[in-house]
């Protein structure tokens, strides 16, 4: 065997250096960082001798100074603590990778052993009820994929905590930032998103010259299953979420998802995560679950710790269901934007004891071919449903049925991809923060403007939207330009946009907020509220007003909380969220009964 020794070293920038990059609350690192709090050296730092082949084995030693840990891809084989002069650590991979990421902190290690995997927590606090939580947690998700993937592919699987406001998922270990790690919900959605991607990203390889797929199909695994587990309602709510993130976010010049490779733009994310997601659920109504994850299985046996690409899982989903899908991946890979919906000349007539409903489905100027669900309530309340295709622009749809029905919805459940009407869209704070026109209108009013000055600053940098004072806002701003109004009523003269759109729900007071009859007291709370611009429905207007305390923090909570109408911030931490409804305008009502005939029923 030959060897080569290598001697070099470098210079990495201090981690303040990344706090000023951070985005929507999110660090995206590419190169190192090094300071006091540790390091994060991602394969792109280029910090070890790297071929040009993109896959190889890895046996690594490190030795940090005393009281930091290392953590990397990788078995940890061997622990030396030299004391003074530091600790050793050796990590050894069993498959190639493409590449390692090397974590050093001041952390606290634990671990236990689950059917061959080590499970670690490493956390820079002793906090033994939060390792606990992970490790548990950790052990119930290697059960659920266990039943539906390949065996977990890696020796251990470590949740570790960083300095900066990550969620990074390498193959076996994830990087969450100390904020991010201690929320409450992460245990139960992030965490698992982040062990799916050790199948589906980091043991399959996406080939990024052919777009990338594993985000989609992660979180399709992942968050939209944990969702149906907990039943119907809720995943049709975090389907609706994905539709209104699109249409929030991706813009009239959306990419194709095949052109999708990372979501560091909020365009582009919501391609890859959001209509890549609804993909994978419209192709697994097409086939059926048992095809489906048969598909999957055979994704991964023949792709594992190889790059893979769209034409490979199209390869293995014909494969697995014995049936050409060319169609339906050409069309949602290859086509921007979406279709949109509309529903039109529904008539009703009894012939011969069956009820022959007909309606006409316009989809706009962008038609797919659409497995339509359509769902009739009838005269007793009982439901029925019937499940049509359509491919062109405008199409009558005729149905039989065996009763009377009292209504019908098309797509109730949110099961296609489509761009979402303006009415149908409820107005929330992603509407708003994602308009490339948005303008953030700051007080006049010097002592109340330096109280959200840095607040403005901070949402500026993660999303499209220009800070103005009230005096620069102009007619044409309020018609055409989504507006965050920073102060309540005696604060900023255009909070009342905000009040005279508000919905019979919400009372706004002198000294509270009351929302479906929670009572919000504002000297206590901040509160976020999002209206339709009355002007134009296809805006949105939001505010925050009442307390001013903790404003950067809030800040920085804003952008996982995006798809909510209002947010109330109590002093003490608690936050409490809530959505108005849009209108239902895919839904129809039949005349009623004549009572003769509902007499005779």
């Amino acid at each position: 065997m030959t060897s080569l020794t290598l001697h070099f070293h470098g210079t990495f920038p201090p981690v303040a250096a990344a706090r000023e990059r951070i985005q929507r609350g999110v660090a995206f690192v590419r190169g190192g960082i090094v300071g006091e709090e540790g390091a994060f050296l991602p394969s792109q730092a280029t910090w070890y001798p790297q071929e040009e082949q993109d896959r190889a084995l890895y046996d690594v030693s490190i030795t940090t100074p005393a009281g930091y840990e290392a953590v990397m891809e990788g078995e940890w084989v061997e622990r030396s603590d030299k004391g003074k002069d530091g600790i050793t650590s050796r990590w050894k991979t069993h498959h190639p990778l493409q590449g390692i990421n090397l974590v050093i902190g001041r952390y606290s290690v634990r671990k236990e052993s689950y059917r061959g995997v080590a499970l670690y927590t490493f956390l820079f606090e002793k906090d033994e009820q939060l390792s606990r939580l992970y490790r548990d947690k950790s052990r119930a998700y290697l059960d659920l994929y266990g039943g539906l993937f390949p065996p977990y592919p890696f020796k251990k699987f470590a949740v570790v905590e960083s300095f900066l406001p990550t969620g990074y998922g390498m193959p076996s270990f994830t990087l969450l930032g100390s904020a991010i790690i201690r929320l409450p919900f992460i245990p139960d959605t992030s965490l698992g998103h982040e062990i799916a991607h050790n199948w589906w990203g980091n043991s399959v390889f996406v080939d990024a010259r052919l777009g990338n797929w594993s985000e989609a199909l992660t979180s399709y695994t992942a968050d939209h299953l944990y969702a149906e587990r907990k039943g119907a309602g809720e995943a049709l709510r975090y389907r609706k979420k994905l539709l209104m993130g699109y249409k929030n976010y991706a813009g009239p010049d959306a990419i194709a998802l095949k052109d999708f490779i990372d979501s560091t733009s909020l365009p582009s994310r919501v391609v890859g995560y959001n209509k890549g997601t609804m993909l994978f659920h419209n192709l697994r109504r097409l086939l059926g679950d048992d095809l489906f994850y048969d598909g999957l299985k055979r994704f991964y046996k023949d792709k594992a710790f190889q790059k893979a690409n769209w034409v490979d899982l199209q390869s293995a989903f014909e494969e697995a269901a014995d049936t050409p899908l060319d169609g339906f991946f050409r069309e949602w890979l290859d086509k921007g934007g979406g279709p949109r919906l509309a529903l039109a000349d529904v008539t009703l007539e009894e012939r011969g004891g069956v009820f022959h409903v007909s309606l006409t489905i316009d989809q706009g100027p962008s038609p797919f071919t659409l497995l339509l669900p359509i769902l009739f309530t009838m005269l007793d309340g009982e439901e029925t449903s019937r499940t049509v295709t359509v491919k062109r622009r405008r199409e009558r749809v005729d149905i039989t049925l065996p009763e009377r029905p009292l209504s019908l919805a098309v797509d109730p459940r949110y099961d296609l991809f489509r761009i979402l009407s303006d009415a149908e869209t409820p107005p929330t704070l992603g509407s708003m923060l994602g308009d490339r026109t948005g303008r953030i209108v700051l007080p006049d009013t010097h002592e109340i403007r330096a109280d959200y000055r840095e607040f403005a600053a901070q949402i500026a940098r993660g999303y499209p939207l220009t800070a103005i004072g009230e005096s620069e806002l102009g007619k044409e701003d309020i018609r055409d330009s989504s507006l965050f109004i920073l102060g309540g009523p005696d604060e900023n003269e255009f909070f009342r946009l905000v009040a005279d759109g508000l919905p019979s729900s919400v009372t706004i007071g002198s000294n509270a907020v009351t929302i479906k009859d929670r009572v919000y007291p504002l000297a206590t709370t901040t509160v976020v509220i999002s209206v339709k611009n009355p002007f134009n429905p296809a805006k949105v207007i939001s505010a925050l007003f009442g307390r001013r305390g903790e404003l950067g923090r809030i800040a920085r909570r804003l952008p996982h909380m995006t798809g909510k109408s209002y947010l109330a911030f109590s002093s003490d931490g608690a936050v409490e969220t809530g959505i108005f409804e849009g209108e239902k305008v895919l839904s129809y009502r039949f005349q009623e009964v004549p009572e003769d005939e509902a007499g005779a029923r």
